[in-house]
């Protein structure tokens, strides 16, 4: 499975650039949940912030996560909602997530790059990958889920204003 899938999309954005996949899974949430589609195109370079899609080395197919961390050739990748950590080669990042569609919509959203939200996003999912005990994990979670909340909340309110002016 995680071969083929990998052989597949690598083939599909060789051919045509950019390639739409299906996502399944919560690890990416808010942003990102199940059922939404999502662009990928190929890897161009390494940032954090931005969303990349690897292989499962479990063998479950491709992961899309966010890059937390890029050091000496390794891509530290977490899911927003997650709190453990994927190291990979750069080198093995398949493909780079741009923009999605919600299962419920007809209208594509870019994903951040390079932007302060996309920054403050990795930076506190980072943090949320750090070991600490029951209570401080669910009261850091709980910030969390609050900044990202209110960074996703300006954001969308940044977007109205904007097309409500052109």
């Amino acid at each position: 499975m995680r071969t083929d899938a990998v052989f597949l999309l690598k083939a599909k954005l060789a051919v045509r650039g950019e390639t739409q996949v299906s996502l399944r899974g919560g690890s990416m949430r808010p942003l990102l949940t199940d059922g939404d589609s999502a662009r990928v195109v190929s890897v161009s370079s390494c940032e954090v912030g931005r969303i990349y899609v690897f292989a499962d080395r479990n063998g479950g197919g491709l992961i899309a996560h966010r890059a937390v961390k890029v050091e000496d050739g390794e891509v530290h990748l977490k899911g927003d909602h997650t709190g453990s950590f994927e190291v990979v080669a750069s080198s093995d990042l398949v493909g780079e997530v741009v923009s999605f569609r919600a299962s419920n919509a007809d209208c594509w959203h870019s994903v951040a790059v390079n932007s302060l939200e996309a920054k403050a996003t990795a930076l506190l999912s980072r943090m949320m990958g750090d070991s600490f005990s029951g209570d401080e994990q669910r009261f850091r979670r709980g910030i969390y889920r609050r900044l990202l909340g209110a960074a996703l909340d300006a954001t969308n309110e940044l977007k109205r204003k904007y097309l409500l002016s052109h």
